[in-house]
């Protein structure tokens, strides 16, 4: 359960891409604003973002639920939530209940854990808001065990950064070869980051191998105040220890036909902006983002 909260308030309090507040207009994608785009869209790969977050939520939900029942008594009956409240490190508390539906104290179709932030003071600010996930599925597919969840996220987030509406996740663990792949799924979820609001409607999918880095690529659309652009993984993201890809390439596309091309390297991304109309290898503009992680 701590650790899931501890995710959960780093995510809001290491806000990455600050730098993104103005990156959209009706123009689409320009030499004024592709900087600020791709800064936005890599914030997706952020370590202590909030896809990462979704992802460490959902592989944490078991230990989360046993770790909660054993700490209430005295046992409820079946489908009765049972809460704990947390202090926050300078004020305010974390309130987290738990409703096991048929109390085997095990991931079942059904069972929810609710997290609610109130007034919860930290580094990052004061968090407000609520996140639930609810089992959809829990099964076994030869070697592999599947878990299937439904996120909703209502108003959480601090002043600076919030975000409300749903995901489904979906888990897949092979216990014989030790292979995790994690696929994240927003629908049209509202991120709101200062004076700038986004739309998530897109895929998240990781892979984490037994030997070798882990592997991520995201397909879908994203909306950045008024500009919709649509993600094309070309390339996978190459992930190093530290959760940074060092190798990979996406291309977001506006729908004048401009695209911008957000490729990783091994200590920052390259972003190339190729404007509608523009076919070719050579880009209209070329620029480099910050390091990792200075955003």
């Amino acid at each position: 359960m701590m650790r899931a909260l501890r995710f959960l308030a780093l995510a809001i309090a290491l806000p990455a891409g600050a730098s993104a507040a103005h990156a959209a207009s009706d123009r689409g994608l320009a030499v004024g604003n592709f900087v600020a785009a791709g800064d936005a869209i890599v914030d997706v790969l952020a370590p202590s973002g909030l896809a990462f977050t979704t992802m460490d939520l959902g592989s944490a939900a078991e230990p989360q639920m046993r770790a909660l029942r054993a700490s209430l008594r005295p046992t409820a009956p079946p489908g009765a939530g049972q809460s704990q409240q947390t202090a926050c490190p300078r004020g305010g508390h974390v309130k987290t209940t738990l409703y096991d539906t048929d109390r085997d104290d095990t991931l079942s179709s059904g069972d929810r854990f609710v997290t609610v932030f109130e007034s919860c003071v930290t580094e990052g600010g004061v968090l407000t808001g609520r996140s639930e996930f609810r089992i959809v599925a829990h099964r076994f597919e030869g070697t592999s065990e599947v878990t299937e969840l439904e996120f909703c996220f209502v108003e959480l987030g601090t002043p600076e950064l919030r975000w409300s509406g749903p995901a489904r996740a979906v888990l897949r663990s092979d216990l014989l070869r030790g292979t995790d792949r994690y696929t994240i799924r927003y629908r049209d979820l509202a991120v709101r980051r200062g004076s700038q609001a986004m739309r998530w409607d897109f895929t998240l999918d990781m892979v984490r191998p037994t030997i070798g880095a882990p592997v991520v690529s995201a397909d879908g659309a994203m909306t950045l105040d008024t500009m919709r652009l649509q993600l094309h993984q070309d390339e996978p993201y190459v992930l190093t220890m530290r959760g940074f890809p060092n190798s990979g390439l996406l291309t977001a596309s506006d729908p004048q036909g401009a695209r911008l091309q957000v490729e990783a390297g091994p200590r920052r991304y390259a972003y190339r902006l190729y404007r509608a109309g523009n076919r070719g290898e050579v880009p209209d503009s070329a620029s480099r983002s910050k390091p990792y992680g200075q955003r």
